[in-house]
């Protein structure tokens, strides 16, 4: 009579837990057991690092402050962010932006301005579509930027103080644009239109994750 291993329930319960595979009546070799319970415990360490780096807020705060640039700036109380999305600025009927709380994560929903021609860039709870092949992406905790093929910043948001959070970037509404930099708001800027900010990261990311230009 053949013994079980002693440690394969477990890596047959972790299997059946995360990816809903039941192999209890499978005849797999136990090196196989062995590698796909660590590719599961890789790619779950993997993805909590990644939903750790994005803005987060101080959860001694009990409201946050929001400006548009060197410009506006609105309030909403943490417990209004939780409930739903709000929009603190507005271009006519245009809502450029939309904030919530998830999960202690603060988001921005947002569109962009990319290229003359092009459809806008969406960020929605931090993922990004319609980005240019030869743009680029960084954040961490504190700040959430996007760069263009130079490497000029053309979104940030940014936690200037655990409370207060700037909003940046080239923000397209119908019949025009509204740049917010660290000049203050701009409307219907002559294009080409090169942003007065500080990049936040080095690029490429991929190379450099989350670390700060210095």
């Amino acid at each position: 009579m053949i013994s079980t291993p002693f440690w394969q329930p477990w890596i047959e319960a972790i299997l059946e837990k995360e990816v809903g595979l039941n192999l209890s009546y499978t005849a797999i070799p136990g090196w196989i057991l062995i590698v796909l319970g660590l590719l599961i415990y890789i790619f779950n360490e993997w993805q909590s690092r990644q939903s750790a780096k994005a803005p987060t807020f101080n959860q001694e705060h009990k409201s946050l402050n929001f400006s548009l640039g060197n410009g506006m700036t609105c309030g909403y109380s943490i417990e209004q962010l939780r409930k739903q999305p709000n929009e603190p600025f507005h271009f006519g009927s245009h809502v450029p932006i939309k904030v919530y709380v998830d999960k202690n994560k603060l988001y921005g929903d947002v569109e962009i301005f990319a290229e003359s021609g092009m459809p806008p860039i969406k960020i929605s709870k931090n993922s990004i579509s319609g980005l240019p092949h030869d743009w680029d992406v960084n954040k961490n905790e504190k700040a959430l930027e996007v760069v263009d093929s130079n490497s000029n910043p053309v979104y940030q948001l940014i936690y200037k103080s655990d409370g207060h959070i700037i909003l940046n970037g080239i923000f397209p509404f119908p019949g025009g644009l509204v740049v917010a930099d660290e000049t203050g708001m701009t409307m219907n800027p002559t294009l080409p239109y090169t942003m007065q900010l500080n990049r936040i990261f080095k690029y490429p990311a991929w190379k450099y994750p989350a670390e700060y230009q210095t």
